[in-house]
């Protein structure tokens, strides 16, 4: 069924996040989310504000991440190459916005040493 209108889509997105926060990855990233709003209170600049964005990033990648491998197990639970290779490729985009994190806080870092 459609969304009939804001409170069913919030009550959907809602449900989605409990979904999200069953799995260990979203509770680690939501780890980096809050180490995340820890460099703020540092320093606001624009790398500590860059890394408190792709913190949100990360955990709509996870989510779309969770949601591709929970589809993938629909289709089969047998291994298979193809659903090999999507739920990898989905897994690296969360490691380069990681990687990407990684990067600024250590220019963050080398600025302020």
């Amino acid at each position: 069924m459609k969304n009939k209108n804001l409170i069913d889509a919030t009550t959907n997105a809602s449900n989605g996040l409990v979904v999200l926060f069953k799995e260990k990855a979203a509770r680690r990233e939501a780890l980096v989310l809050i180490a995340s709003v820890a460099f703020l209170l540092v320093e606001v600049n624009s790398y500590t504000v860059a890394v408190f964005a792709l913190s949100f990033v990360l955990l709509a990648l996870e989510a779309v991440n969770t949601a591709i491998e929970k589809l993938c197990d629909l289709h089969t639970m047998e291994f298979d190459e193809r659903i090999r290779d999507v739920k990898d490729v989905a897994a690296a985009a969360i490691m380069l916005i990681l990687s990407c994190q990684g990067i600024l806080l250590l220019i963050w870092y080398s600025s302020t040493a």
